[in-house]
């Protein structure tokens, strides 16, 4: 039974209802109102999800589709990367119920998914409570704290998605240990494939340390479960091998995600993807323990992290340290401990040592931003520290003044910490995001620190609800804050940029600026102060893809696509991207290699007409030879389109046929109908792609499947739907008949 509670109700269906969380809930949507403006936009990473998550809505809205090609970034692309490593599996459900629901907002949408995914973090962290504390007063503290704390209008990435799940990973872990039912552990192994969907691959890395840790220190801790790790009844062999086909399908799908693209992001090995012990040790800045003051200061902040839990959880999780270390607590300590030296990077020799015994960081960077798991596990310990606090009151005295001098002393080296610092470190901030009352928050703190020796005395479930009370005033404080000099705001009337758009076919140039309200809007928002790199981000929003200084600068992002380098200088030598899209051509040189090809399109010197095929075999080439090389004559009709496919009516009136070339990227995955017969398509000017048609009308269908991918990026949106819908059921019992005793 629990120590304590929030709410006691006499009838068992109350009893068992999550109140904690439905409260919790709706906390979560009170910090989320002010985001809900229909005048706030996004900055940073979160910026770029929303462009993604914006091209999958939109797509999905008019062809019920996913899009597994991206004719408008990068002159074309395929979609995989942006899939995994942008779409969480809430969103692929939102998704699919926006289209069914016809919604064209896909603003309030992404924040409808953001809520919801804030609802499985609350959801985890109830399990999660459930299990590992005595008082649902503990999860509902631990809960709130991380609830908020979350800042994810500039990184929802590091801020938010890289832990949100790792709660009912940790649960189901928790069960196995407790349960000993082999069943948990596959369960939460799902729900860690789960929690890898919308974050960048390699966080895995880092994600995997974290679980792998906390499941080797169980296994230590109880050396009876290894006896269990090995599935034995049906039910368990059957989900063993449903975790196991996941994580192949995850695998593949990730190693091939960039297949034929070259990998330009600086600081990386461009062939194996890793980084060097130096840049894993420095990246990201904020390695130096000087960003622990945000620990105690929320106004001393980096948008891109943030250790800010409140200044109560703090007391409470330095009381849990004083407490004797039990074999549960012990799993989550040391995991917070190892990423606390791991963030310091080269301050300490624990992260260069990590590199070199767990060979998965090798693909890792970014580790002084890695303040999301920390806080999570820091609320973990705090909730012990408010268990403790619960104790009866025996229990305190045996340990009252080791706790008290501990905390003590915490707090004394925090706050001279603090105070050395403030001059130097706070005063630029002023202008920023500075605590409005930090000198009473400084008070506040000091004040709960005596305090709580004299609380301890009287065991009061009340005063430990005043603790929380307090720690929702700060946190609502702080969101409240954080929101009010939020610097990106629409001032537009009709914020008409946010509604789905039906993403035509563009014979040449896209739409122009002034044609639409959309466009106007959006030129004035890149207008109003928005930076160089928020507009290569938003810029999606113009959809010019024959604009070829729109790409300038689009090599910065996290992979540079192959042929896109090349792409812009066909563009500049032949005119490519300033021409019909869809054009007929008959002046064709082969090339039998890509060296070859580059030495051709070199020398094209500006002649739109003159195409360079590559690769194509030797009965194709004399076809072609035959076709005289006079300016081609016919027509071409767009007839359908959407990110997948074009198709087309086209009248090629010129003796012996002609090339149909389609200025948009080649990938082995693109395929083409002519009449209903299958036709190949081939790489036309290193980076474009064409087909070969002969005399007379034909109706034309090229559509992008690249196979076991394409099948496998439909499963994601499919498992991503199902998690949803099956993990409110996590917190029912499962019963499997018993296995015989050894001991009769």
């Amino acid at each position: 039974m629990k120590a304590s509670g929030l709410l006691t109700f006499p009838n068992s269906f109350l009893r068992r209802f999550p109140w904690e969380f439905a409260a919790l809930f709706l906390l979560a949507l009170l910090f989320m109102l002010p985001a809900f403006d229909s005048h706030l936009w996004y900055d940073g990473d979160t910026a770029h999800y929303f462009e993604v998550f914006y091209t999958f809505y939109n797509h999905v809205f008019f062809n019920l589709e996913l899009p597994r090609w991206l004719p408008y970034g990068g002159l074309g692309i395929q979609a995989d990367y942006w899939q995994l490593g942008a779409l969480s599996p809430s969103q692929y459900l939102i998704i699919l119920a926006g289209a069914i629901l016809r919604i064209q907002n896909t603003a309030m949408m992404f924040k409808v998914s953001v809520l919801m995914d804030q609802a499985l973090l609350l959801w985890g962290m109830h399990l999660l409570g459930s299990r590992i504390f005595k008082s649902r007063i503990s999860t509902f503290f631990a809960s709130l704290a991380i609830l908020g704390s979350g800042l994810w209008l500039f990184n929802l990435l590091w801020n938010f998605r890289i832990y949100y799940l790792l709660p009912l990973v940790f649960y189901f872990l928790i069960r196995f240990a407790e349960d000993e039912e082999n069943c948990f552990l596959w369960l939460g192994g799902m729900v860690f494939l789960a929690a890898q969907l919308g974050v960048t691959p390699y966080f895995v890395c880092l994600n995997t340390l974290v679980v792998l840790l906390l499941f080797l220190l169980l296994l230590g801790l109880k050396p009876v479960l290894f006896k269990k790790i090995l599935p034995s009844r049906t039910p368990e062999i059957l989900l063993a091998l449903f975790f196991l086909l996941a994580s192949a399908a995850y695998l593949y799908f990730a190693f091939h995600m960039l297949d034929h693209t070259i990998n330009n992001t600086p600081n990386r090995d461009p062939e194996a993807l890793s980084v060097t012990l130096a840049q894993f040790l420095t990246h990201g800045n904020w390695t130096g323990p000087e960003k622990f003051i945000n620990l105690l200061a929320p106004g001393y902040l980096n948008l891109n992290v943030n250790f800010y839990v409140g200044a109560v959880p703090l007391a409470f999780a330095l009381l849990s340290l004083s407490h004797p270390v039990k074999s549960r607590r012990l799993a989550f300590l040391l995991p917070l401990i190892l990423l606390i030296l791991l963030s310091l990077g080269e301050k300490t020799p624990a992260a260069a040592a990590l590199y070199h015994l767990f060979p998965p960081l090798h693909y890792f960077r970014g580790i002084g931003l890695i303040a999301g798991p920390i806080r999570l596990l820091l609320v973990l310990m705090a909730g012990y520290g408010m268990d403790d606090f619960l104790e009866p009151r025996k229990s305190f005295r045996e340990h009252f003044t080791t706790r008290f001098l501990l905390s003590l002393l915490g707090f004394a080296v925090a706050a001279g910490i603090f105070l050395s610092l403030r001059p130097a470190v706070l005063a630029p901030l002023s202008a920023w995001i500075l605590w409005p009352s930090l000198s009473l928050q400084t008070g506040g703190v000091l004040l709960a620190l005596a305090f709580l020796p004299l609380a301890m005395n009287f065991r009061s479930s009340w005063i430990a609800m005043a603790f929380v009370l307090a720690l929702g005033a700060d946190l609502t404080a702080f969101q409240k804050t954080f929101y009010d000099s939020w610097p990106l705001q629409n001032t537009a009337e009709d914020p008409v940029i946010f509604q789905t758009t039906a993403l035509n076919y563009q014979a040449s140039r896209a739409y122009e600026a002034d044609l639409t309200p959309r466009m106007i809007l959006t030129q004035r928002m890149l207008l109003k102060g928005i930076s160089r790199f928020q507009k290569e981000i938003h810029s999606f929003l113009l959809f010019d893809t024959t604009n070829v200084e729109k790409f300038s600068n689009f090599e910065w992002n996290t992979y540079a696509y192959r042929f896109l380098r090349t792409a812009k200088s066909v563009c500049a030598a032949t005119g490519d991207c300033r021409q019909m899209k869809l054009r007929l051509l008959t002046d064709v040189s082969f090339a039998p290699d890509e060296r070859t090809a580059d030495a051709f399109v070199r020398h094209l010197e500006k002649k739109p007409e003159k195409m360079i095929i590559q690769d194509a075999p030797a009965a194709v080439q004399k076809t072609s030879s035959s076709i005289p090389a006079d300016p081609p004559s016919g027509e071409i009709h767009v007839t359908g389109f959407t990110f997948n496919q074009l198709e087309a009516e086209v009248s090629v009136t010129h003796p012996g046929g002609a090339w149909l070339y389609y200025a948009d990227a080649w990938r082995p995955g693109w395929k083409a109908a002519v009449d209903g017969k299958s036709r190949e398509v081939f790489r036309a000017n290193l980076a474009f792609k064409a087909v070969l048609l002969p005399a007379g009308t034909h109706h034309i269908r090229l559509y992008y499947w690249d196979g076991v991918q394409s099948g496998i990026s439909i499963l994601l949106a499919l498992g991503g739907i199902l998690f949803c819908l099956l993990i409110p059921f996590a917190r029912y019992p499962i019963r499997l008949e018993k296995q015989p005793s050894d001991n009769k």
